[in-house]
């Protein structure tokens, strides 16, 4: 039995240790498992056994080793060191400095403009101008599926003016976003990602959820509503929310290379109350 390291959160973890003990009981099962780890942080299986015993520490080295034998991305090993960093680290303003950046690796991975390394509209007028309604990002996604590269077969999709539709190409060209030949449009760049926080991600959110709350009364057999109150443990509420980022993700890898057929719109909520 192999367990995924996608599986394990590396970022539930307080210390390399308890994210190292976790690791080999998941993979308890998978024969000669701690002695492929140990060959590849080039140390021996002992040294694995007295860092689990707190009698010694895991080199950088030996941790760099571990993390590309789990296939961590950058954001994953560079926490995983940051935790081996702090544990080996010999004075209290190291330590200090090292929880400051762990800290702030936690808060990297949790902004998704960041973790997800999408392309932002940097001109604020023309970011709010994108953001301002759902129509702009409508468009501008449905130019990219056969047959809605015209004024008019948008206006037909969208139940809108063409008018009103040629206006929004226009302002999509400006941002850099589409071009056109004659009546054809098409995207230059497909995917842009709001800043957490900003006003146009604030404007986003709103604008596709209002667009959810429409939806819900017609029952579309496509479409799926969830809502759900529940309580649960302070720990758990964390492990859930990551595993929503983590689907994030998923989605994502889906979409990518995914054929544009049909304009789709996902919104998760997920929140303390």
């Amino acid at each position: 039995m192999f367990i995924n390291m996608n599986d394990i959160n590396v970022f539930n973890s307080n210390t390399y240790v308890t994210y190292l003990r976790r690791v080999l009981q998941e993979n308890r099962l998978r024969k000669g498992y701690r002695a492929e780890l140990a060959q590849a942080a080039n140390c021996h299986r002992t040294q694995i056994s007295l860092v689990l015993s707190g009698r010694n520490h895991l080199t950088l080295e030996q941790a760099c080793g571990m993390t590309d034998f789990w296939n961590f991305g950058a954001l994953e090993r560079e926490y995983f060191l940051a935790l081996v960093s702090l544990e080996r680290a010999a004075t209290p303003l190291l330590k200090k400095s090292l929880q400051a950046r762990i800290q702030k690796i936690k808060q990297e991975r949790d902004n998704l403009a960041e973790r997800f390394q999408t392309q932002t509209i940097n001109e604020p007028n023309l970011a709010r101008k994108y953001y301002l309604s759902w129509e702009i990002s409508a468009i501008h996604l449905l130019v990219t599926i056969e047959p809605f590269t015209t004024p008019f077969k948008l206006s037909q999709r969208l139940g809108m003016s063409e008018d009103k539709v040629t206006k929004a190409l226009e302002q999509l060209l400006d941002m850099g976003l589409v071009s056109h030949e004659g009546d054809h449009w098409q995207a230059i760049i497909q995917q842009i990602h709001a800043p957490r926080g900003s006003v146009p991600e604030v404007l986003h959110q709103i604008n596709w959820r209002h667009q959810a709350i429409q939806r819900i009364p017609n029952n579309h057999p496509q479409g799926l509503h969830y809502t759900s109150l529940y309580t649960m443990s302070k720990k758990d509420v964390l492990n859930l929310r990551e595993k929503l980022v983590e689907f994030i993700e998923y989605t994502r890898a889906v979409v990518h290379p995914s054929e544009a057929e049909e304009l789709v719109s996902f919104t998760c909520d997920y929140y303390v109350v």
